[in-house]
């Protein structure tokens, strides 16, 4: 169907120029909506980045805070044919298994174990630890610069220990 049946009071050469500068109008401005959601949807990308980072900050904080005050510093010892070896080991114990998972999640690495049963009615016990090396390495290295002089003198004592072989 041709426009002049479409339209028979115009002719069809002054229209079809008309319609296809208006199409080119409606292209151009869809590109410039794209460019602008585009725009949005980076802006808002970044926007999720930084309060993620914010909370991350605020969660590690947290759990350096949490640390500080329920972890534990040690070096398990166990026996190889070659000889006794050690390793330092980082744990966390507390009734409530949220707050467990919660740390877990905040320092990426760890193994949450129990319910340890105490008896006389207390609360079960839960264990948030790591021992591998790489594990600890990384609990370190995020939480090193947020934890107190004490806790870090901790580490480094045990690390040194550990690292010396002194522990037999």
């Amino acid at each position: 169907m041709g426009f002049g049946s479409m339209f028979p009071n115009d002719d069809e050469e002054e229209i079809r120029p008309a319609l296809s500068g208006a199409m080119q109008h409606q292209e151009k401005r869809i590109e410039i909506l794209e460019d602008k959601r585009i725009t949005l949807a980076l802006q808002l990308t970044e926007a999720h980045a930084k309060i993620r980072e914010l909370q991350n900050s605020s969660e590690l904080a947290w759990a350096a805070g949490f640390f500080d005050g329920e972890g534990c510093v040690f070096i398990r010892t166990y026996q190889r044919k070659s000889g006794p070896a050690s390793y330092l080991s980082l744990s966390v114990s507390q009734t409530d298994r949220e707050l467990l998972e919660r740390f877990q999640e905040a320092v990426g690495v760890g193994k949450i174990n129990g319910p340890y049963h105490n008896g006389s009615g207390r609360k079960p016990k839960y264990q948030w630890e790591v021992g591998k090396r790489p594990g600890v390495n990384q609990v370190i290295k995020v939480l090193i610069s947020r934890i107190s002089h004490v806790k870090r003198l901790q580490i480094q004592k045990a690390l040194a220990l550990v690292d010396a072989g002194s522990i037999k």
